[in-house]
């Protein structure tokens, strides 16, 4: 008498691949490490009652969509933003400098311009290289508000 035998067809066993893939998925999230970028630093405001700055008491740099640069209703190219704020600055260290963009700036130009604006803070305040955040020698830079914008619109030009 003949048993038949039954081929088993070769097979790799699939029902644990699930758990194991998740397995190794947190292994991975838990171990790797996250690199983080600095990025632009600000020293953000205290939070006090809202008080509109006036355009009048401020240096006010305004980049167009095409990426021209106006400076206190005076058109100035980037190289030129430096001088001009420093001879300001040095007259009033408490002057702020108001950097409005339009909708449609590029992104890279309004960089340029806060750049610009990095270095002149450390020539005139080098011990600012260290970024020590309790140092109050900085540059007072400020990005406006609609509201802010919506109040100045006859100073703009708008």
């Amino acid at each position: 008498m003949k048993i038949k035998r039954k081929k088993s067809t070769p097979e790799i066993p699939s029902s644990s691949m699930a758990d194991i893939a998740f397995l190794l998925i947190i292994f991975f999230m838990l171990t790797s490490v996250f690199s983080m970028d600095k990025g632009i630093q600000f020293k953000l405001p205290k939070d006090e009652p809202a008080t509109i700055t006036q355009p009048e008491e401020a240096i006010h740099i305004h980049v167009l969509d095409d990426g021209s640069i106006v400076v206190d209703n005076k058109p100035m190219v980037l190289s030129d933003i430096r001088e001009y704020v420093k001879s300001k600055v040095e007259i009033n260290r408490t002057k702020p400098v108001i950097v409005h963009c339009e909708p449609g700036t590029p992104y890279a130009r309004l960089i340029d311009v806060l750049d610009e604006l990095k270095q002149l803070e450390l020539e005139m305040y080098p011990e600012n290289k260290d970024d020590d955040p309790t140092n109050d020698k900085h540059i007072f830079i400020s990005i406006p508000t609609q509201e802010e914008i919506a109040a100045w619109g006859q100073y703009l030009g708008s």
